[in-house]
């Protein structure tokens, strides 16, 4: 069935799984010398107007971006402040590239926002659906607090394939929602050859998830001071690896999984010479097959 839209030279492009669109179409540089923040924006807002022309629904009036990808094509682009995707948009997807966070990006914020925190109104408490970043290189650059804030949604999914690198604040923060899925990404506060001992203490957290039915699947966290902080309930945690630059987290007190919350299951994990905190109050934890070396 036809569309009712016009595909344009400054609008998606069909591709094998949706449309497409690149933030070179307005004026983005890809090989991240100048800002190119707008352009990322006007990408993001192509595929959020297509959500708006497509007929297809999900609930609360969630609208179908038809699968629409911001396609970084291999670029690498300098941003300066958060890139945003709105509640009540669904089906959408930002991949195939990098981005860079500038001297300048506003402090404490987050390079990629998905939603609203604390502002879905939905009882189940979820206003995005089906938002996914596959193959996607974050670089905050020591400069932006976070990297990516999922708030309240009903299925995003980060990886295969994801770098999360040089991160302040978060790594990846979940709020709210349900049904995050984590899976083949890596993390890292510093790049994993960085020796904290000449240099400033660790002070970041590369998974933080402050909700519940997560899961975080076959991932690596090689530098953070705490690399899971698990608040929420009844999430699933198989095959994470976390480790520690040099191996010498003891010396920063480091800690590699934090198993707060209740109901929540670690399988295959390995705690690599940090150490793992049950705190008061976390109740129902099942850790299996795992393998904890020192800490």
């Amino acid at each position: 069935m036809a569309r009712k839209h016009s595909i344009t030279t400054s609008g998606p492009t069909p591709g094998p799984t949706g449309f497409a669109v690149s933030p070179i179409q307005f004026g983005g540089d890809p090989l991240g010398v100048k800002d190119s923040t707008l352009a990322v924006r006007q990408a993001v807002q192509v595929c959020v107007n297509v959500s708006q022309l497509e007929p297809g629904t999900f609930p609360v009036g969630m609208r179908d971006a038809a699968g629409c990808t911001v396609d970084l094509q291999g670029g690498e682009y300098l941003i300066s402040d958060t890139i945003t995707i709105p509640p009540y948009v669904a089906n959408l997807a930002m991949s195939r590239g990098s981005l860079r966070a500038s001297a300048s990006f506003t402090p404490k914020a987050f390079m990629v926002v998905v939603g609203a925190y604390g502002a879905c109104d939905h009882p189940q408490g979820s206003c995005n659906v089906d938002i996914n970043f596959p193959g996607l290189f974050l670089d905050g650059a020591r400069s932006a607090h976070g990297l990516l804030q999922i708030n309240s949604v009903m299925g995003t999914t980060v990886g295969p394939g994801s770098y999360m690198l040089n991160f302040t604040g978060a790594g990846v923060e979940v709020n709210g929602g349900h049904e995050v899925m984590i899976s083949e990404t890596w993390f890292g506060e510093t790049n994993w050859d960085h020796h904290f001992t000449t240099a400033a203490p660790p002070v970041a957290t590369a998974i933080a998830i402050n909700s519940n039915d997560h899961y975080i699947q076959d991932s690596i966290v090689f530098s953070a001071l705490v690399g899971l902080d698990m608040r929420g309930a009844a999430n699933f945690v198989s095959g994470l690896h976390v480790w520690f630059p040099w191996n010498d987290p003891s010396t920063f007190d480091a800690t590699a999984f934090y198993l707060g919350g209740s109901q929540n299951r670690y399988s295959g994990c390995y705690v690599d010479s940090g150490k793992a905190v049950i705190p008061a109050g976390s109740s129902m934890i099942e850790f299996s097959d795992g393998f904890v070396l020192g800490g």
